[in-house]
């Protein structure tokens, strides 16, 4: 059992998260493949219990879970160490960011797979499950999924990842054809380490990885479920969603 929120979650519109573990599918065999998620976090008290309950409401018993903060000055640690019990592990002290932070996570992995979801998205109901049985259709290096993005407003569209290769990486800007997007994208914990990041690229990190590491593993399975909510979070900050009898949201200071 989840301890219980500390405050009304920020999720998407239209979404929730399962009040109880949810069933198992049938198409998912023994033994579960051991997912890996890290959540890298600083300064983000907002929203950071939003994604934890995220990704521990899954109900997938084969999870390993650390959060990793960069010594938050805010309510971050507190949150966290109401959780601590039903983490896999966790820190709270100064990193060199967001790179760092996920190093540190990958570093106690122990999972087949390997994903981190950043302190304001959302992990998607049902995605470790749905993850699990592409993990077990056949042999694969990535795992590509839809990410949902949202505002204040609602929805703000979706990325749906395809034709992942390194050519087609390098030519994104042009009409390659590639789409992505990291909170929908899994990786095999093994291969992610073969493959290192570059810890000098602090924001364009995950786009240098997915090259180098497609270049070595290029076996890509495509998926059309939503695995990440990711949050344009500008106007998120310090409000809490109400949603009105006509659909629209209107925001609260917390």
């Amino acid at each position: 059992m989840l301890p219980e929120a500390l405050k009304p979650l920020l999720l998407p519109r239209g979404v929730s998260l399962p009040a109880c573990a949810p069933a198992r599918p049938a198409s998912v065999r023994d033994p579960l493949p051991l997912l890996t998620v890290v959540t890298p976090s600083y300064n983000q008290a907002a929203y950071l219990e939003t994604t934890i309950r995220s990704v521990l409401s899954q109900g997938y018993p084969a999870l390993e879970y650390f959060v990793i903060d960069g010594g938050s000055s805010d309510a971050s640690r507190s949150i966290i160490e109401h959780y601590a019990s039903a983490l896999s592990g966790w820190v709270s002290e100064r990193d060199g960011g967001q790179v760092d932070a996920i190093l540190k996570g990958l570093d106690r992995a122990t999972g087949d797979w390997f994903i981190w979801i950043n302190s304001d998205d959302v992990l998607a109901p049902g995605a470790l499950w749905t993850v699990a049985a592409a993990i077990q259709s056949g042999e694969v290096d990535v795992i590509g999924g839809v990410t949902r993005q949202f505002d204040e407003h609602g929805s703000r569209g979706s990325v749906v990842c395809r034709q992942l290769d390194v050519r087609s990486l390098i030519l994104e800007q042009l009409p390659s054809g590639c789409r992505w997007h990291q909170p929908a994208i899994w990786m095999r914990r093994e291969a992610m380490i073969a493959s290192g990041i570059d810890t000098s690229s602090h924001f364009r990190f995950d786009y240098e990885l997915l090259i180098r590491y497609l270049h070595r593993f290029p076996r890509v399975r495509y998926l059309d479920d939503t695995l990440a909510y990711f949050r344009d979070a500008v106007h998120f900050r310090n409000a809490l969603l109400v949603e009105q009898p006509n659909g629209d949201f209107a925001m609260t200071m917390m």
